[in-house]
């Protein structure tokens, strides 16, 4: 069991990470899920991998990674029964009529302090498939 302890081991710059977690119960509606930074003077990148998408931002030294697992492509509302995009400030998940019950989850890490040695942890702390 991986638990608080290990993940400082691995990733002992990062400052904070949480998992976020939202129990859909389908309504058979259609439905918007957001993980954003509630800010406008934000601007994100995406910062993708295998069945990980994610989106960084930078804020004078400091970095903030959303991430959830997904691939957001053609194929991932059959596969994952939902889509989404990347947004400058965060993550968007599109729920369709179809979307039977699921468990969302979403990983924020940040670093107070980023440089080039230390600013991948971030990715790997808002992976909650880690």
């Amino acid at each position: 069991m991986f638990d608080q302890r290990d993940f400082y081991n691995f990733y002992p710059d990062v400052d904070g990470a949480y998992s976020l977690e939202y129990q859909y119960k389908s309504d058979n509606k259609k439905h918007l899920l957001q993980c954003v930074l509630n800010s406008e003077s934000v601007d994100g990148e995406a910062d993708t991998g295998e069945r990980f998408e994610a989106v960084s931002i930078y804020l004078g030294d400091s970095k903030i990674t959303i991430g959830t697992e997904c691939d957001f492509d053609d194929d991932s509302i059959s596969i994952y029964g939902f889509d989404g995009t990347l947004l400058k400030n965060g993550i968007e998940i599109y729920i369709y009529e179809n979307t039977g019950e699921k468990d969302f989850s979403f990983g924020v890490a940040w670093l107070l302090s980023c440089n080039d040695d230390n600013e991948i942890q971030t990715w790997f702390g808002a992976d909650n498939s880690m």
